[in-house]
């Protein structure tokens, strides 16, 4: 009889610990909710930060290229310039062909390996630029240009007004 009695008091008190550990449906239910609006809150600043690292990524990338150029012009002393499709949703870097006879030949052709490949810009950036060409010199020096690169709400300057030889990105104020 004595055993009887352990084995109830057993399963009562498995009984009761199973329930201290469980969770009610509503406390579950109130848990998604708060996950719910904390997530629902949280994708629209996700959208505009990824928009404004877009935009700053193709900016800089716009930059780094004509950063290379500056430098591949004084290295190789040759006339290398930035072309953009009419569109100006590509771009890439070319050089001018010289011929032996000839100082200048005044043809480009488009530079081989990775930093001559042709660059999209993303479908969100618009690039705002006068000419589809921007010159970088053997002395070192460069067309003085603004390139605006901007998206619906923002834009910034890739500018080689600012300092000579330097190429530097700034803010629309």
């Amino acid at each position: 009889m004595g055993l009887k009695v352990k084995m109830i008091l057993l399963i009562g008190q498995k009984r009761i610990m199973n329930k201290e550990k469980s969770f009610t449906l509503l406390e579950i239910i109130l848990v998604v909710l708060v996950i719910g609006v904390i997530a629902g809150l949280t994708v629209p600043n996700f959208s505009r930060t990824y928009a404004n690292l877009e935009l700053k990524k193709g900016a800089e990338d716009l930059a780094y290229l004509m950063r290379y150029a500056a430098g591949r012009a004084v290295i190789k002393n040759i006339k290398t310039r930035l072309e953009f499709n009419p569109e100006f949703s590509k771009y890439w870097l070319a050089e001018e062909i010289k011929d032996s006879e000839e100082e200048e030949g005044g043809e480009f052709k488009k530079i081989s390996g990775r930093l001559g490949k042709k660059n999209n810009v993303p479908s969100r950036i618009k690039i705002e630029l006068e000419e589809e060409f921007v010159y970088f010199y053997p002395d070192g020096s460069m067309d003085k240009k603004y390139i605006y690169v901007c998206d619906e709400k923002k834009c910034l300057i890739v500018s080689t007004k600012e300092k000579r030889g330097e190429v530097l990105v700034l803010e629309e104020e």
